[in-house]
């Protein structure tokens, strides 16, 4: 039992002594009631009449904590039961110990100010007993009860108690037992139901409870939170003397007002300056206190065109318009180009249906199947196929032969017919010898043929010459006849 004791008291005080404790922390009390019996003779805890006897007592509290309470205690009281002529004492005892008091106002399951504070004890002591058949006698005995307390003023309760004694000495009514179990000696127990008064006081009279460095007889504000600064007084340190305490001023250095939690408000839009972006010009909640002078919804001290509404893609400026067509430049395709609504602001120069960044042939009308082109002539490129069968060059070289200008004058004859055509000139080679030579051979025959052609009257910017060398045979490189067939200039013409 001692050691059960012994583990619940322990728990109990390391719960609890980490609460904050109060300012009035010690506690006097003075109680009177009854004492009752329960022993070999019989049980009278809970029957009252004339034999239940008076008891007294006092008791000094100590606050621990918001759940435990340390009270030192001290009672004198008569014991006395008459269960017949014979079975029957009278006698006394007092009790000396140390109780501990578990209170259900702890904030946790009451409010530490409810005027009710109901609580359940545990004690050990010393009991000091006698009666009419034993002269004196002592023991060490265990105490447990409830109690509550009842505020009537400051710093005083009435309170309302039982206690229930487990005494370990059985000689005091003169009669000894033993318990079924184990050959213990049973006691004899007591029970005391009391009511008294408890008086709450503080004895540190140099007691400091913010902890600012001011005795709270002398501070002029003892509620300041801890760790604030304080002046002489104890009240929070002021610096710009604005009314704001430190602590809670937004601007500790510059004074302002209540309202703005110690900031000015200088251009008066109701937002201190310390949260305003535009202090000096009366703004809104919305624009963090700036103005909105062309009302886009941004801030003028964001807008880059605060007079003109603006997106605020664009810092408040409007949507630029480069080519002036009506499309904004952003869902322009032609941008730097004036054009039209349903080609999404790209022109259509030669008006054939075809925007002109589609078109491949802008300048010219065209056919949406052939990417805004004309369709080619049949027959014109039918006339270049069997033109270039005769153009030949030296072995090995880029000089053409004689042989090839009748051919290439007829060549020149199609594209004069029609100026809008453009021609490609590519030479070709067999896989004879090095193929980087190859390539720069075809090159230089092709050009060749420009050059010829350019000379006969035709525009330069409409032919493009271009050598293939080895890579795109008309047949497989397997025997003289084929690689004759592969060494070529070929002739197509474009718009």
């Amino acid at each position: 039992m001692k050691k059960i004791i012994v583990l619940f008291v322990s728990i109990l005080f390391v719960k609890s002594s980490i609460a904050q404790t109060k300012d009035q922390r010690w506690a006097l009390g003075y109680n009177i009631g009854k004492s009752a019996y329960n022993g070999d003779l019989g049980n009278n805890f809970f029957k009252f009449n004339s034999t239940q006897k008076n008891t007294q007592g006092a008791t000094l509290g100590f606050y621990i904590s918001k759940s435990l309470d340390a009270l030192a205690h001290a009672n004198k009281s008569s014991w006395a039961y008459e269960k017949d002529a014979i079975n029957k004492f009278n006698g006394s005892f007092y009790s000396y110990g140390f109780r501990l008091h578990y209170k259900l106002t702890n904030d946790k399951l009451l409010k530490e100010n409810f005027f009710i504070k109901p609580y359940a004890l545990i004690g050990v002591g010393l009991m000091f007993g006698q009666s009419e058949y034993i002269n004196h006698t002592s023991t060490f005995g265990y105490e447990v009860g409830y109690g509550v307390k009842l505020k009537l003023v400051n710093h005083v309760h009435l309170q309302l108690q039982s206690v229930f004694g487990i005494n370990r000495n059985d000689e005091i009514d003169g009669q000894t037992s033993k318990l079924s179990i184990g050959n213990t000696t049973r006691g004899d127990w007591y029970a005391l139901h009391t009511i008294g008064l408890v008086y709450s006081f503080n004895i540190h009279s140099k007691r400091d409870s913010d902890g600012d460095g001011i005795i709270d007889t002398k501070d002029k504000c003892p509620g300041t939170p801890i760790a604030v600064k304080v002046n002489a007084t104890g009240c929070p340190n002021d610096a710009d003397n604005d009314g704001v305490p430190d602590y809670f001023d937004r601007c500790p250095s510059i004074a302002g007002t209540i309202e703005m939690k110690g900031c000015p408000d200088t251009d008066a839009d109701g937002i201190a300056d310390n949260l305003d972006k535009c202090p000096t010009q009366k703004g809104t909640n919305e624009m963090n206190g700036c103005p909105d002078t062309d009302g886009d919804g941004i801030a003028d001290n964001l807008d880059k065109c605060p007079a003109v509404k603006g997106i605020i893609e664009l810092s408040g400026c409007p949507i630029p318009d480069a080519d002036g067509d009506g499309i904004v430049d952003a869902e322009d395709k032609c941008p730097k180009l004036k054009g039209l609504t349903e080609f999404n602001g790209c022109p259509d120069t030669d008006a054939d249906g075809i925007p002109d960044n589609l078109d491949k042939c802008p300048i010219i009308k065209g056919l949406a199947s052939n990417n805004g082109c004309p369709i080619i002539k049949v027959e014109d490129q039918k006339k270049l196929d069997l033109l270039i069968k005769n153009i030949n060059f030296q072995s090995g070289s880029d000089i053409l032969l004689a042989s090839s200008y009748p051919s290439l004058n007829k060549a020149a004859e199609v594209l004069k017919a029609d100026v809008n055509y453009h021609l490609e000139i590519s030479g070709h080679t067999d896989n004879s010898g090095n193929a980087m030579k190859n390539l720069e051979l075809s090159d230089k025959r092709a050009n060749a043929v420009k050059v010829y052609l350019i000379k006969n009257g035709i525009d330069a910017n409409r032919l493009n010459a271009v050598g293939y060398g080895d890579t795109i045979p008309l047949v497989q490189n397997t025997s003289a006849a084929n690689k004759a067939k592969n060494r070529r200039v070929e002739l197509k013409l474009k718009y």
